[in-house]
């Protein structure tokens, strides 16, 4: 009896403490997200209707049950580290015109800025809000505002986009959304990112975005193009032209330049999914944040992802396969300018691996049965140099710069990551195998030195408004 009542205690003294599987923390530790948007969406009108905005949602019009009050509970368990556990509340509300949603995260003190881009604590613990909207929406006409705190993703992969990573975030925004017909919909926003100091002077930094989308009739393609812009300055606020969803922004980059400083970057984006049978899909994004057409000397800054993934039958069980290519040169997202690089609290806006790589990334996940899955990636970055989007290089003139640089500097890394999932109706359970970062590496502070190595994650979610709805009826 002695072994198995040690095996026992040894298992609850793991569920007790948490070691750390760090990128997942944020909105995708809420439950209702990791069931939503930490798979890829297989059909292209969900990629269609759910990107951009991330947050718990609903499709109920009742008033009664679009009432929702949860708590989600996370263990963060892993090897010979320092544990981490997340408590996020969560609160929504929805009426025939307006919706408010709100999610909060607090953590370990220690892990506050890697995990929630706060350096706000009490007592040992962080707290900040990872969602809080207010949105009004038109269903008859299919428009939606809204404004206030919330993750964005931009792009056709979820955690590997170019264009703008959900865990870059959350950004307090003004958010556009309308669809024009069930072909072409349209969507802009503006957005806070981190002040920076430009010797005794005082940065405030903005970025903003418009795109527009078509799926098809038959819903197999879809595409979308626009352009991600940030502009920085002294003691700025918020300007009023670069809400215009139409107006491209280099027209009024241009307009402005005999009277300002070079402190705008812009990057044009093109990306697209095509089905080419009901289970398989290829699917392409390309930026473009500089292109020389004339002979300057400057390199070009050009990011290209290409990739398929797949969901067939193996053994009468499901698999899911993807695999990308990601192309991202030199100079792609750093600026000449005063702080106008694309990173947000030391984290990259677009690609997670920052700048100056070429990598090969697959992923596999075998669904068991109904509640198990057998999870695998499989990453390999190629560097040209050190990622440092923070600083302006150009023959070797530096013009930029903040605190963080990358000196974890290795020409070609492999990361992989085995796990075993358990999910049910509110317990998420992940016991896996990893050589990744514990947060992103990117981030200038040392824990990304650290692997994850073995790993357990424990994610309860309580759903307190089924109780309360059925005593309000």
């Amino acid at each position: 009896m002695r072994p198995v009542i040690t095996v026992l205690l040894i298992f609850i003294f793991f569920i007790s403490f948490g070691f750390i599987k760090g990128q997942d923390v944020g909105f995708n530790n809420s439950w209702p997200n990791k069931k939503i948007y930490s798979l890829n969406l297989k059909s292209l009108e969900d990629k269609y209707r759910f990107s951009g905005l991330l947050h718990y949602d609903t499709q109920s019009d009742s008033l009664l049950s679009s009432s929702f009050f949860g708590l989600n509970v996370n263990h963060l368990i892993h090897h010979s580290y320092y544990p981490a556990f997340i408590l996020s509340p969560l609160l929504f509300f929805q009426n025939n015109s307006f919706k408010i949603i709100i999610e909060s995260n607090l953590v370990n003190e220690r892990f506050g800025f890697e995990f929630l881009s706060t350096k706000f604590s009490r007592d040992g613990v962080a707290f900040d809000y990872n969602v809080a909207s207010l949105q009004y929406v038109n269903k008859n006409n299919k428009f939606l505002i809204s404004i206030g705190r919330s993750p964005i993703w931009w792009g056709q992969t979820f955690e590997s986009t170019l264009i703008v990573n959900p865990f870059s975030g959350p950004y307090d925004n003004i958010y556009f959304n309308h669809e024009l017909n069930e072909f072409l919909k349209l969507e802009a926003f503006t957005a806070n990112l981190n002040s920076k100091k430009h010797f005794n002077s005082h940065i405030n930094r903005f970025m903003a975005g418009h795109k527009v989308s078509f799926i098809n009739k038959n819903k197999k393609f879809l595409f979308n193009l626009g352009e991600i812009f940030i502009y920085t300055g002294e003691n700025i606020s918020l300007d009023i032209k670069y809400l215009n969803p139409i107006i491209p922004y280099f027209l009024v980059d241009i307009n402005d330049a005999d009277i300002e400083n070079d402190n705008f970057n812009s990057i044009l984006f093109f990306d697209f999914r095509y089905n080419y049978s009901e289970n398989r899909s290829i699917f392409f994004e390309i930026i473009l944040d500089d292109y020389q057409i004339d002979e300057t000397g400057i390199k070009n800054a050009i990011g290209l992802k290409l990739g398929f993934d797949n969901n067939l039958k193996v053994f009468s069980k499901n698999l899911n396969l993807s695999f990308e290519r990601n192309f991202l040169s030199d100079n792609i997202y750093s600026h000449s300018g005063v702080h106008s690089y694309f990173l947000n609290n030391e984290r990259p806006i677009g690609y997670q691996y920052g700048q100056a790589c070429d990598t090969y990334d697959l992923n596999l996940s075998l669904k068991i049965n109904h509640f198990m899955s057998i999870k695998n990636s499989y990453l390999i970055i190629n560097r040209t140099k050190t990622s440092s989007i923070s600083i302006w290089d150009d023959s070797n003139n530096v013009m930029d710069h903040n605190e963080f640089e990358n000196h974890d500097f290795k020409r070609n890394t492999q990361y992989y990551d085995l796990s075993l999932h358990f999910e049910f109706k509110q317990i998420f359970l992940a016991l896996g195998l990893s050589n990744e970062p514990i947060v992103d590496f990117m981030i200038y502070d040392n824990l990304y030195r650290e692997d994850k190595k073995l790993y357990l994650e424990l994610n309860y979610f309580f759903d307190f408004s089924s109780n309360f709805s059925a005593k309000l009826r």
